[in-house]
């Protein structure tokens, strides 16, 4: 997905923005900001999964979901039954 570019200024550390110049020399990355930008990326990337894994977790305690879970089984048990009574074992 291709987005808007926006420049910005940021500081960084002396010795993060050399290790991100070795890597765009040894062709990691094209340049720096491609390389931060894909790197922060992924780290949006990760906290997201996090939120998400977060949400599941507290689902786990949920008794409304724990209710609409049971739901779900109880309706779908009989179907669960019969597709195991096809399967070769």
């Amino acid at each position: 997905m291709i987005s808007k570019q926006v420049r910005t200024t940021v500081s960084l550390p002396a010795d993060l923005v050399e290790k991100a110049d070795a890597l765009v020399r040894a062709g990691y990355a094209r340049s720096r900001a491609e390389l931060l930008s894909e790197a922060l990326r992924e780290e949006v990337r990760r906290l997201e999964r996090e939120q998400v894994d977060a949400r599941i977790r507290e689902m786990a305690w949920d008794e409304e979901a724990l209710s609409e879970n049971r739901r779900v089984h109880a309706e779908f048990e009989h179907a669960d039954r019969e597709t195991w009574s096809t399967i070769d074992r």
